[in-house]
């Protein structure tokens, strides 16, 4: 086969591993399982420096769906604000952190908002305690998301680091030989 042909199967393949790495990244994240993607990282290592452009290519995916994660918890912060304010609820300005679960937390911002919504009436403060358990809700499943996402943005960049030093190693041995650069 012609070596134009063998790159190109070779970039086809690649890209081939990333969109299913990709699906499977999405899937460990929503499942709060790193193991199948931790799996595949292995794999990929095993084969060497060959495959940094497709670790590159992760490490991109990881980064996209991390700042998705990050506007996801941007609006679950304007929502929830907004939602209240619809009520008559005014909450004082909060400091979007971001730590999606310590603004949440620290902030004790459910406790805030029915304690305002009490002193509108009893049938606003039933609505404004669903909001608030809806909003706990995807705060804690944004958040795990968000900690999984780091752990495996810096597994990738780890493995990366790794293979880069392996193959820049292997590049002075070949090159330089055993004893590193030459003297002047």
């Amino acid at each position: 086969m012609s070596r134009k042909l063998d790159n190109l199967l070779r970039l086809a393949e690649q890209s081939y591993i990333c969109m299913e790495a990709e699906l499977l990244i999405t899937s460990c994240v929503h499942d709060g399982d790193l193991s199948p993607i931790n799996e595949l990282l292995h794999e990929l290592v095993m084969a060497g420096p060959t495959a940094l452009f497709v670790l590159r290519d992760l490490q991109h995916i990881i980064r996209t769906l991390k700042s998705q994660l990050n506007r996801e918890s941007l609006d679950i912060r304007q929502d929830f604000k907004r939602a209240l304010s619809d009520f008559g609820v005014r909450l004082p300005d909060v400091i979007f952190t971001s730590d999606l679960e310590s603004w949440w937390r620290d902030q004790d911002l459910a406790q805030e908002a029915q304690t305002a919504a009490l002193r509108l009436g009893q049938n606003r403060a039933v609505l404004v305690e669903e909001i608030c358990t809806e909003t706990g809700d995807k705060v804690s499943r944004l958040a795990g998301s968000l900690v999984l996402v780091d752990e495996l943005e810096h597994a990738v960049q780890d493995w990366i680091s790794g293979l880069v030093y392996e193959h820049a190693h292997d590049y002075d041995a070949l090159y330089f030989g055993e004893q590193g650069l030459p003297e002047h």
